[in-house]
C-alpha cells in the first residue's frame, strides 16, 4: 500500500463474494487470494480530493452507501446491478471519515 493513504478502507472494499473496489495504483499487487475477484478500479481524481473511492458501506450483497462525488465507482455498480445510495460525505472525507467508518456495528452473527 502506498505510504501516503491514510488506511487500507479508503483504498479497499471487498464489496460483496467475489467483487472488490480499489485503487490499484495505491495497491500494485493484490493478495493472491483476491487476484481472480471481479474488479471495479478507481483512479485517484485529484478534484476528488483524498482518495476515499474504496470507502464505501455494503448494506448486503445487493445494497451499497458510496460518497455522492464518486460518480464513476457508483456507475460502475449500478453496471453490475447493485442498488447505490448516494450520499454527501465530503465534509467527513475531510475530516479523515468516509461511509464506512462513520457507521457502527449493531448486530454481529
Amino acid at each position: 500500500m502506498a505510504p501516503n493513504i491514510l488506511h487500507l478502507g479508503c483504498i479497499l472494499n471487498l464489496t460483496k463474494p467475489g467483487l472488490l473496489t480499489y485503487y490499484p495504483e495505491f495497491i500494485p499487487e493484490l493478495p493472491e487470494s483476491l487476484k481472480n475477484w471481479g474488479k471495479i478500479e478507481v483512479h485517484h481524481n485529484i478534484d476528488e480530493g483524498e482518495a476515499f473511492g474504496g470507502n464505501n458501506l455494503s448494506l448486503d450483497e445487493n445494497t451499497i452507501i458510496v460518497a455522492s462525488h464518486f460518480t464513476e465507482v457508483i456507475e460502475e455498480y449500478r453496471r453490475r446491478k447493485i442498488d447505490v445510495i448516494p450520499v454527501e460525505f465530503r465534509q467527513t472525507i475531510a475530516y479523515g471519515a468516509g461511509p464506512r467508518c462513520v457507521t457502527g456495528v449493531i448486530r454481529r452473527d
